[in-house]
């Protein structure tokens, strides 16, 4: 065998050169998967950096949605069947406070709850509720479709400062701050005190036409205590507000207001016309007798320029200076023409009366269905009253201020039960340029998103059982109990209360008091009554007691809240402690209820909810008479 001096170095070569070939190999291999990996890692770090909300294993964000068994409809047909029904269901099937999303036929409904939630929701300044006001307009009160689209298409609120991200255009653009001016400025500023007065004079006006005589014998009966305050209660209200012409043009305006009222939920629930003719028949006559009381109003104020440039709070054909001002600027408004001004017009008259009115009945019926609670707030008005000569049959009628009914604590805690246990209506808002988190301690919670229809219920808020104290089961929040708003001063020491809303989710902690969750009154009252009967088992509270609402933001909400809160919510009030003091003070009345005494068995229902108040189911038989000048009875005498 033969070998050369370099036949080695030949065979170290070979090796070198597989072993090259096989590193390159491996090289081709772990560059691709160095890039790869560090491609992934700098993405990684990205997202995790720049979009920190983006993590791995994170859930994407949820909705408490309520469940249906209807794909098409959802839940349409429960949601505006038995509302209070559905809205007690809903509850009960997700957390305290939680926000519920309800899908409805083409549409969605968010359900505001628990009392900070509602407060936050009315105190947002971004929210607005121009979407409800057209729909209501455009379906309720048959304003044509186009009119109500300059509703809906002011998105800037009802602040002077437009809402961000709207725009607002020219003043007569933004229609919901007109029509807010127009009626803060008539219903609770300058106008307040003399419509207070107009309505003072025209129901006693009312009163003195039913000819009741004083004498012990000599009772009127009458087939529903509902009714009649429907008609002379409604009668006077209409005189103040929207003067003498529009029922003396109109004599059927009224009881047709009233059929109108029992049928407007089919309007609201949008039934077509062939389905509802008669409320849609109704519903003509009235525009048609709002138009007429424009034009005979117009041409009254252009032939008595003296009386349109009078700076008079009423007017002797518009009713008040708010309704003739109110048709001036809405006819200058984008969009709208007499046919939309009467319907925005019958829009304010059924708002005006429709609740208020009903209200007050329930009121006078509770207070008639105590012998206890009658005879003590007889005694508390009986040093405040004023003799009035003018109205009464020559006998004269007993006449209030109303600050001093304001000073009554029984009286004003009859006032605000009666709203807590009778309003049942709907509050709507809408955040049209801005998806709403509605407490922000709420974790993993879909945001309501923008444009969309939210609403805080009334009753389920009046029936919060962990806001109201229902003194142990004693005074369940479903019946009326005239002392739920008196506070001892022994035991209002003992409260808390927090007016500054608080944002968070209203969630129930296991454990905590009532105060460290919500930071709320429970308001309480000295006296037990018993069960079910409206009747006192001892004296009325009296002295050592207050009334008080503090503390219920977000729970006690009759008239809405914020800067859309009803803007008629003084003189609602005034109108109910006035029409209260003055028939119990004047008259005796007595309910002749079937089966009953003093009513005590009577039940409340509210055939539309969410657009209104409860009533008695049936009509409440009764009999009036005048009461002396100076007639006491023996508790009154104590």
């Amino acid at each position: 065998m033969y070998s050369s001096p370099g036949g080695e170095n030949l065979e170290m070569g070979s090796l070198t050169g597989a072993a090259a070939r096989s590193f390159i190999r491996v090289i081709h291999i772990v560059i691709p998967v160095f890039w790869i990996g560090g491609l992934f890692f700098l993405l990684f770090g990205f997202l995790s950096i720049i979009l920190p909300s983006v993590r791995l294993g994170s859930k994407p964000p949820r909705r408490n949605t309520v469940p249906y068994s209807v794909p098409f409809l959802k839940n349409t047909i429960p949601f505006l069947r038995d509302g209070s029904q559905f809205l007690l269901n809903a509850r009960q099937k997700f957390p305290y406070g939680a926000t519920l999303h309800v899908p409805i036929f083409q549409d969605s409904i968010y359900l505001i709850q628990g009392p900070r939630n509602v407060a936050e929701l009315f105190h947002d300044a971004r929210t607005t509720v121009s979407r409800a006001y057209a729909l209501m307009l455009h379906h309720g009160f048959g304003m044509g479709h186009a009119a109500a689209k300059a509703y809906a298409n002011d998105t800037s609120g009802a602040r002077l400062k437009p809402i961000q991200g709207s725009s607002a255009g020219r003043p007569e653009d933004r229609i919901i701050l007109i029509t807010h001016e127009n009626l803060v400025s008539g219903l609770l500023k300058d106008g307040l005190e003399p419509i207070t007065q107009r309505y003072q004079k025209y129901f006693a006006e009312a009163l003195q036409s039913l000819d009741i005589h004083t004498r012990d014998s000599e009772w009127i009966e009458g087939p529903d205590l509902v009714s009649f305050f429907e008609q002379h209660l409604g009668s006077a209200l209409i005189r103040t507000l929207f003067g003498d012409h529009l029922l003396s043009q109109n004599p059927d305006f009224l009881p047709n207001l009233w059929e109108y009222d029992k049928r407007i939920a089919l309007l609201a629930s949008r039934v077509p016309r062939f389905l509802a003719p008669r409320v849609y028949r109704l519903r003509d006559r009235l525009l048609q007798c709002v138009k007429n009381w424009h034009a005979d109003a117009v041409a009254h104020t252009k032939s008595h320029r003296h009386d349109a440039e009078n700076d008079s709070y009423s007017d002797p054909s518009w009713g008040t200076k708010m309704m003739r001002e109110r048709y001036q600027v809405l006819f200058l408004a984008t969009g709208q023409d007499k046919d939309s001004v009467a319907s925005a017009d019958l829009a304010v008259i059924w708002a005006s009366v429709t609740n208020v009115v009903p209200s007050s009945a329930t009121l006078i019926l509770q207070i008639l269905r105590s012998e206890r609670l009658l005879s003590s707030l007889r005694a508390s008005l009986s040093p405040v009253s004023q003799h009035d000569k003018s109205h009464g049959n020559g006998a004269g009628f007993q006449a209030f201020e109303s600050k001093d009914l304001d000073s009554i604590p029984l009286l004003s805690s009859l006032y605000a039960e009666t709203l807590r246990f009778g309003v049942r209506i709907h509050i709507p808002r809408t955040a049209p340029h801005h998806d709403l988190h509605i407490g922000s301690g709420s974790t993993n919670i879909a945001p309501v998103p923008k444009g969309t229809l939210m609403v805080a219920n009334t009753w389920l808020a009046h029936t919060d059982e962990a806001v109201w104290d229902n003194k142990q089961g004693q005074r369940p929040l479903d019946e009326f109990w005239a002392e739920r708003f008196l506070v001892s001063r022994s035991e209002s020491s003992n409260f808390t209360s927090s007016k500054k809303v608080t944002s968070g989710n209203d969630q129930a902690t296991s454990g905590d008091s009532f105060q460290a969750k919500h930071g709320m009154v429970r308001l309480t009252g000295p006296t037990k009554l018993k069960a079910n009967t409206g009747e006192d088992s001892g004296p009325v509270a009296g002295q050592g007691t207050s009334f008080s609402t503090e503390g219920l933001e977000g729970a006690w909400i009759p008239f809405g809240g914020g800067q859309h809160a009803c803007p008629g919510r003084l003189l609602a009030k005034r109108i109910m402690l006035i029409t209260a003091a003055t028939m119990i003070t004047n008259f005796d009345i007595e309910i002749l209820h079937a089966d009953s005494d003093r009513g005590k068995d009577l039940e409340f229902d509210c055939p539309r909810f969410g657009l209104g108040v409860a009533k008695p189911n049936g009509a409440v038989r009764f009999r009036i008479r005048r009461r002396k000048l100076g007639q006491q009875n023996m508790y009154e005498m104590r």
